[in-house]
């Protein structure tokens, strides 16, 4: 039984055993991971009070908005060239690496000089030479995941990222409980990322001594050319992330941001879930696009349904609960913000398939598919947020981001979905079913005054038992997934990778 669980677990056989095996502990590295960050979280809203919380929110929006300059959509393009030709893996490493620790350091330094001049509230300004130094060193651990991931050794990330939350988590809870400002807050976030880049860089001493900090111009051309239409997406990412934190900061009040915050986190955690899934597939994806068409539009559909299947309950039960999570979640201090998250978490519909979507494209080399959808989401993001924050603040937000990232999410799918031709309405012709019948049961135990707790858990069991009924499970489709039996080309590289395990 040992034998069979490492060999399942621990090495890189056939596509679907590999797929598995990425699952699974992309599942332990993020869920568990962001569950610790986001009780951590919960914690710090409530002793930091809503403005407080949204002092801190504003100061990481501030960094996180700049922090873009040092991606340019090069991590996800190691990761894909690296599953694809292993036998370039050392040129890739050197060149990007380069590439990478400059842009990191170029862009921690301008969010330390300019971020407190562009910073209204007076209590965040402190906060941002502070963040300044989160975001390289978790930068720099970030570049150091790709490199696991492209290697398909996510067991590796998943131990480094569940110490590196665990120790995030003690030192946090640890100031808090002594000096509840955002200042301690902020100081635990510096003392977590810095452990977890040690952290990493122990894990791969074997590679990274092998990396010179040199480049290649004609390599950084390539990166370039094909990386510039990610690095737009990721700047499209960003402006949803942080620029409605940022225009509220200049718009509104502390308040406003705490409340904001706090509805967007639990719907940031769920988005770790098709995330998953989509980070596991992509090396698979990757390899099939070029080389088995059918196979491919298979896998998209069926990977396409699974997320649906897991976003449209969600949409529903959030919208019907919403109010109640908050509640539970933050306290009746921050009540105001279940309306917000009941329209953030309506996006789901379209961002939770659009993680499969996005695999695809950067699979395809399709990345410059995804120029128009972002420029016109980002003209209805400014103007929508010009507009409806002054009147609505938070909420205002919410509603903007909601509208844009269901337009442009629609719009990829859309052009996707012409190029590869594969189905997605047809697998949901018993998940849509369920989701209303499910819906309604929600509402008849609110009527009846049923308690959140078993509410949730019976709108569980109703939705899966419909499915059963049915003959429509989930599970069916991951399993043909699952079973193909390709062999996954990461098992070449057992003998280099065993030096990350060392």
């Amino acid at each position: 039984m040992r034998k069979k669980i490492a060999r399942l677990l621990f090495s890189n056989r056939t596509l679907g055993q590999t797929v598995v095996k990425n699952i699974f502990w992309l599942s332990i590295s993020l869920v568990f991971s962001r569950l610790i960050r986001l009780a951590v979280i919960l914690y710090a809203a409530r002793v930091l009070d809503v403005a407080g919380y949204g002092i801190f929110s504003f100061a990481l929006a501030v960094a996180g908005f700049a922090s873009i300059f040092a991606e340019l959509g090069v991590s996800s393009l190691f990761v894909r060239e690296v599953a694809k030709d292993p036998s370039l893996r050392s040129k890739y490493i050197s060149t990007t690496f380069s590439l990478k620790l400059g842009l990191m350091v170029m862009v921690a330094l301008v969010i330390a000089l300019a971020g407190p001049l562009i910073t209204p509230i007076p209590e965040a300004k402190g906060l941002i030479t502070l963040i300044a130094l989160f975001f390289l060193f978790d930068g720099l651990r970030d570049f150091g995941f790709s490199l696991i991931r492209g290697l398909e050794k996510m067991e590796v990330e998943a131990g480094l990222s569940l110490l590196t939350n665990l120790v995030f988590g003690v030192v946090v809870l640890g100031l808090l409980l002594n000096h509840p400002t955002p200042y301690y807050l902020t100081i635990g976030y510096v003392v977590g990322s810095a452990f977890g880049l040690l952290a990493t860089i122990w894990a791969l001493r074997g590679q990274l001594s092998k990396i010179r900090l040199e480049y290649s111009w004609g390599w950084i051309k390539k990166i370039a050319a094909e990386a510039w239409p990610l690095a737009l997406y990721g700047f499209f990412l960003v402006l949803l992330s942080y620029w409605n934190t940022l225009m509220l900061g200049w718009l509104s009040t502390p308040h406003e941001l705490g409340l904001y915050a706090a509805a967007q986190k639990p719907v940031q955690f769920l988005e770790v879930l098709p995330a998953i899934f989509a980070g596991s597939m992509l090396p698979a994806l990757s390899r099939l696009v070029d080389h088995d068409a059918n196979k491919f539009r298979s896998i998209m559909g069926q990977s396409l349904a699974i997320t649906m299947g897991i976003a449209l309950p969600l949409v529903v039960g959030g919208i019907l609960m919403g109010d109640r999570v908050i509640t539970l979640m933050y306290g009746q201090n921050y009540s105001l913000a279940g309306p917000i998250f009941v329209v953030l978490i309506i996006a789901v519909v379209s961002s939770f398939p659009f993680a499969i979507i996005q695999s695809a494209i950067l699979a395809g080399n399709l990345q410059k598919q995804l120029l128009r959808p972002i420029a016109l989401g980002t003209i209805i993001n400014l103007t929508l947020n010009f507009w409806l924050i002054p009147h609505l603040g938070a909420l205002g937000a919410g509603l903007t981001t909601m509208v844009v990232q269901v337009v442009v999410y629609s719009l990829l799918y859309y052009q996707i979905q012409q190029r590869f031709g594969f189905q997605l309405l047809s697998h949901l012709k018993k998940i849509i079913p369920a989701t209303i019948i499910m819906g309604l049961v929600i509402i008849g135990l609110q009527r009846l005054g049923v308690s959140f707790g078993i509410s949730f858990l019976v709108a569980i069991a109703v939705y899966l038992g419909v499915l059963i009924v049915a003959k429509e499970t989930l599970f069916e489709k991951l399993k043909n997934i699952l079973a193909e039996k390709e062999p996954s080309p990461a098992a070449e590289l057992a003998g280099p990778i065993t030096e990350l395990v060392e």
